[in-house]
């Protein structure tokens, strides 16, 4: 390491910042972090690779595990662990059913299925119901909003345009002082 020497004009002194040189990169880094961020990233990718194969090597004792167990059972203790595992598919079945028909309910309505987890019921019926309800309160809530904003926005004013344009009177015509705009008039409001 090499030390760089400066001075402190502010504090009237002088003082050494270490520069650290970084073979690797061919360059030098500036500051002591920069070097601690880089020893703790090698750290982390270290670490995450060593738990991978933690990992990897559990599962695989645990099945090993499992299958001397598998072997060490009565042919009772085997029907009663295939029971299990067959109650349990069972139940994921249903909750995998149950989430379809949910994600289905939701798409009659035209809601998309980020919703799904809003949506409670037990059956078919009772799922359709409460994505038809929360369908019908998402439609009512926007119209609100949308009537509050609008009136908002117009403060109570008139909509400018639209269809909404009087008809000038005859009279109000024969009083505009241009020629040209006053037969212009006469046309528009059907005098002519």
């Amino acid at each position: 390491m090499a030390d760089e020497v400066k001075t402190n004009q502010e504090a009237g002194g002088v003082s050494t910042e270490e520069k650290v040189t970084n073979p690797i990169e061919g360059g030098v880094t500036e500051k002591a972090d920069d070097v601690q961020k880089m020893i703790q990233s090698a750290v982390d990718k270290t670490a995450s690779k060593i738990k991978k194969e933690y990992e990897a090597k559990l599962a695989e004792a645990n099945s090993k595990l499992a299958e001397i167990q598998k072997s060490q059972m009565t042919d009772e203790q085997k029907r009663e662990a295939e029971k299990k595992e067959l109650e349990d598919r069972a139940k994921a079945l249903a909750e995998r059913e149950r989430k379809l028909t949910v994600i289905e309910a939701l798409a009659d309505v035209g809601l998309p299925p980020d919703f799904a987890n809003r949506i409670s019921g037990k059956d078919e019926d009772e799922i359709k119901a409460d994505a038809k309800a929360l369908k019908e309160f998402l439609d009512k809530k926007a119209h609100e909003m949308s009537e509050a904003e609008i009136a908002k926005r117009l403060q109570g004013d008139i909509p400018k345009g639209g269809a909404t344009k009087k008809k000038l009177t005859y009279e109000e015509i024969a009083q505009i002082p241009d020629r040209k705009e006053r037969i212009k008039a006469y046309k528009e409001h059907g005098y002519a």
